[in-house]
């Protein structure tokens, strides 16, 4: 498992130096949402006591994306999710359909959200929130930062959105 993190590192790393230098192709083929969601939670350390909702709307028109990179971006907002809503993380993955093509997918957890003056920073790379707000969160602080440069390739947007409790980010794709 810890070589298969470690290997997870490597290729975002790359994808991020593909990504700054412009030079990150995207392959668009047919994503079967839900199936990519359940493996995203399975790699990103799920755990028995974290509950996890996937709520699709109805009558989703068929996604073409990377399915690879689209993995790493649900992988990352999870284990975000789960790294600052702790043990009894609840997480909700949304996926709604705008417009004819364009799919927003929406990942909220329980947790202690992030300030709103902080919601464009988060995406920096290397920029970790402060330590009080979180738990002892292990990472590099590039999670954000990648997400953002796979959804861009796709040609869609990422964003904090700022709610009651908790933290939700969305993407469009």
């Amino acid at each position: 498992a810890e070589t298969d993190r470690l290997s997870d590192l490597v290729s975002s790393l790359l994808d991020l130096s593909r990504i700054e230098s412009g030079n990150l192709s995207i392959s668009r083929i047919e994503c079967p949402i839900e199936e990519l969601i359940q493996r995203a939670a399975k790699s990103s350390g799920i755990q028995e006591s974290n509950k996890l909702k996937i709520a699709l709307a109805p009558n989703l028109p068929t996604l073409f994306a990377d399915p690879p990179r689209l993995e790493t971006v649900l992988r990352n907002l999870l284990e975000n999710a789960i790294n600052y809503a702790g043990d009894d993380a609840i997480i909700q993955v949304d996926v709604a359909n705008h417009q004819k093509d364009m799919f927003i997918f929406r990942v909220k957890d329980n947790g202690p959200g992030s300030p709103p003056e902080e919601s464009e920073r988060i995406f920096q790379s290397f920029y970790r929130l402060d330590a009080s707000l979180t738990r002892v969160v292990s990472g590099a602080g590039l999670g954000l930062a990648i997400c953002q440069g796979l959804v861009r390739a796709h040609g869609g947007e990422i964003w904090a959105e700022s709610q009651q409790e908790g933290a939700c980010i969305v993407f469009s794709i």
